[in-house]
């Protein structure tokens, strides 16, 4: 990204802002060079070079070709005899640099992000089926978190297909518009994570209701970024030669001019992790303020929250770097940004999949027993059959030992010489004790 002015274009070369150029005949007009004398409507893409910026050059970077053509020595670019121009007499030139030189990725980079973007998309694909699969993981953040997973997929997957698709054609533009909305649809649903954790934590009363509050979180996460893609594109439709406009999928299958891809993306982008982090913020807060009680009572609460946290780092970060090389131009941050980037699907499986409890619902689920009930297998049935046994044992013991010692009690006369104790009984039946005395069983 670069942040010239409106009358200057950024030079790859230089690495700098240029005054705005033009050839002769061409005059500047909406960022582009058009025809002398044009009216602003006038100028259509493409028919005065708008897939290329005009700039200065000192007339030493560029050595002309027997063709015809320039090369420029410093970029070892080389541009079409109509898109340069030497002035005779002059130690300066004009020539149109392709829009895909600002955004073009060195080799290492392209295959770094295709790896981890690769590692991502698996990595998101297996999250959204386990979630999918389990119903005990759909409540009202599991939902969230499945809406969030699913923007970053959609997102990572056109981009990585964009990459590969031949540039400028209808499925490219497709994908671009495709991307740049889930990008940030991932966003929205990350601010929606946001929003509903700092609800929850501030709730003293009644929670709202799930569906009700979901429905809210979908319009929000929904509307959003389709309000943004839908201004970018009327931009694009009615003046396509605007700095504003995105030029979506020319020449690569993404936002290609630099001031919409802050206006349309990076703006927004920074708004919502601001946000965040203020909300998540307020939330810790809120926590540190209550009492034990409730920090126990909120435990598993924390747990997710800490979650939380963590993934709006993992998504900010990102973003920092990206911020940070796009302005200092620094071509060594470009790559912890993509390996943030490219991995955010990995962390998300790594964080909220790869658990214990979604291990035991999802082994539950396979096999077809109950959640939540542990299986006891043989050698504690066995365990618990003996103490069952011992227990019945021991109580029968106690009972025949008290039916004894009440009977004695009641007959004073007794025998002790081993007679039955039902021939030695005399005396008038006795009233104020009622005993029942238990059969003898012979032993087994």
């Amino acid at each position: 990204m670069n942040t010239c002015e409106p009358r200057e274009v950024f030079d790859p070369v230089l690495r700098s802002c240029l005054a705005a150029a033009c050839p002769l005949g061409l005059t500047w007009l909406e960022r582009t060079c058009a025809p002398t004398g044009a009216e602003s409507k006038q100028v259509e893409q493409g028919n005065a070079g708008t897939d290329c910026e005009w700039v200065f050059l000192p007339a030493h970077y560029i050595e002309v070709l027997e063709n015809g053509s320039g090369l420029l020595t410093h970029r070892n670019l080389t541009l079409a005899p109509t898109r340069y121009q030497l002035t005779n007499g002059s130690d300066s030139a004009v020539a149109c640099i392709p829009l895909q030189v600002h955004l073009k990725l060195d080799i290492y980079q392209g295959i770094l992000s295709r790896v981890v973007l690769t590692v991502s998309i698996l990595c998101l694909i297996m999250h959204i089926a386990v979630y999918s699969a389990l119903p005990q993981l759909r409540n009202r953040p599991g939902k969230i978190l499945l809406c969030l997973s699913i923007s970053v997929l959609i997102a990572q997957a056109t981009f990585l297909a964009g990459s590969e698709w031949t540039q400028g054609t209808r499925f490219c533009y497709g994908t671009a518009i495709t991307s740049h909305l889930f990008h940030l649809a991932a966003f929205f649903w990350m601010n929606v994570l946001a929003l509903d954790v700092h609800r929850t934590f501030r709730s003293s009363g009644r929670p709202p209701s799930t569906t009700s509050a979901f429905l809210k979180y979908s319009l929000y996460g929904s509307l959003g970024p389709a309000v943004i893609v839908l201004a970018s594109g009327l931009v694009e439709y009615f003046a396509p030669t605007s700095p504003w406009s995105p030029s979506y999928g020319a020449p690569f299958c993404w936002i290609n001019r630099p001031w919409a891809l802050a206006g349309y993306f990076l703006v927004p982008v920074f708004l919502l992790l601001l946000m965040n982090a203020v909300l998540f913020a307020l939330t810790a807060v809120s926590i540190h303020m209550t009492d034990k009680q409730v920090k126990l009572a909120r435990q598993e609460q924390q747990q997710r929250l800490s979650l939380y946290i963590k993934l709006a780092v993992v998504f900010g970060l990102t973003w920092v770097f990206g911020f940070a090389a796009a302005f200092t131009r620094i071509q060594w941050m470009w790559y912890p940004f993509i390996i943030f980037c490219g991995l955010q699907g990995a962390f998300i499986f790594a964080s909220f999949t790869c658990k214990r409890s979604v291990s035991r619902l999802l082994r539950e689920a396979i096999t077809g027993r109950k959640a939540g009930r542990p299986r006891a297998d043989s050698s504690n049935l066995q365990s618990m059959r003996t103490s069952i046994m011992t227990s019945s044992t021991a109580l029968a013991s106690i009972v025949r030992g008290i039916g004894e010692k009440e009977v004695r009690r009641a007959t004073p006369n007794h025998s002790r010489e081993g007679t039955p104790l039902i021939k030695r009984v005399s005396a008038p039946p006795v009233t104020q004790h009622h005993v029942v005395q238990p059969k003898s069983s012979s032993p087994t």
